[in-house]
């Protein structure tokens, strides 16, 4: 029988557990009694030779099952009797770790969008400071109520020995004037000088839009019928057509109807304009010269000897000092 066989075979570990006498009943219960003493040793388990035919995936000792997520410590000694815990398992769920994933990614990204918006509210403030310059510098007044329209010139003169182009009010695509702009009587007796006060401009396409910007702001911010400039000259060497030869500007307070307004388009307070722009406004006033539009005698001013601003710059104000036909008084 089973029981006997499994009894003769542990005699080795009878000898060793402190049981007492065995039942002399039956074998049986030798058997049951051996195999149930579980308390043998707490040192070591003694199994002795066990035999269990037939039979496999058989585990003699503890097994432990976990159906909970687990994380595992690893626990290793140092000198001073410490413990160190290394918890090297990452057993977190992919909620978790995408969370985790998103608040680092915010945390390293802040300092990115910080910046970006300091860029864009920096950007305003710059557009802000360019308008209220140019408001500053601009025309001071307009001679426009109850007057008679007039329309602009839109006529594209050149002169053949140079390479100085006046570019028509068609080329830079100006708006059309409103009702309000008076005709201007030739020949004028003045010729003013200004700056716009907005960015300066290399090229014809730049040119155009500071000056489509100029416009924009004269009409819509002053309410004014068109740009307050007769004529206005780029830092690509071109002259502009504003308001023509044929139609009063809105330049200078009181003497709009007797005068010529030829606006450098950029800030002349520290850097002097480069020489092809002056001789730019130079090559205009020969053009009006010759058109009749203005008179032989003219006297050539600055805005700021009749307006209480700044413009055109110190700068273009000490050149300007130099040409023909300056005076010093109106």
């Amino acid at each position: 029988m089973i029981c006997g066989n499994i009894s003769s075979r542990l005699r080795g570990i009878k000898k060793r557990l402190p049981l007492g006498p065995p039942n002399p009943s039956t074998e049986c219960s030798q058997c049951t009694q051996v195999v149930s003493s579980q308390d043998v040793s707490h040192d070591l388990p003694v199994y002795g030779n066990v035999e269990v035919p037939n039979s496999s995936d058989i585990n003699l000792g503890n097994e432990s099952y976990y159906r909970k997520p687990l994380t595992i410590n690893q626990v290793t000694p140092i000198s001073n009797g410490e413990a160190k815990i290394d918890e090297s398992v990452d057993n977190r769920s992919p909620q978790q770790k995408g969370a985790h994933w998103f608040q680092r990614f915010i945390r390293q990204h802040i300092i990115a969008i910080l910046f970006l918006t300091a860029v864009l509210l920096l950007s305003l403030m710059a557009f802000w400071v360019v308008l209220l310059i140019a408001q500053k510098t601009s025309p001071e007044d307009s001679d426009e109520e109850n007057s008679t329209s007039c329309p602009a010139s839109t006529t594209e003169v050149s002169t053949a020995t140079t390479e100085f182009r006046l570019i028509s009010r068609k080329k830079w695509l100006a708006e059309t004037a409103k009702a309000g702009v008076m005709a201007l009587k030739l020949p004028v007796a003045y010729v003013f000088i200004i700056h716009t006060g907005s960015p300066s401009c290399s090229t014809e396409n730049t040119c155009a839009g500071v000056i489509r910007g100029l416009q924009q702001f004269h009409m819509q911010g002053k309410g004014w019928s068109d740009i307050g400039y007769s004529f206005l000259v780029g830092g690509d060497g071109n002259a502009y057509e504003g308001r023509g030869w044929y139609s009063v500007g809105s330049q200078v307070t009181g003497s709009n109807a007797k005068s010529i307004g030829i606006a450098f388009v950029g800030n002349f307070e520290e850097k002097s304009p480069p020489l092809h722009q002056l001789q730019a406004a130079q090559e205009l006033i020969k053009i009006g010269l010759k058109l009749n539009a203005i008179s032989p005698n003219y006297k050539l001013l600055a805005i700021r000897q009749i307006l209480p601003t700044t413009s055109p710059g110190k700068a273009l104000f000490n050149i300007i000092k130099t040409w023909e036909h300056w005076s010093e008084n109106a």
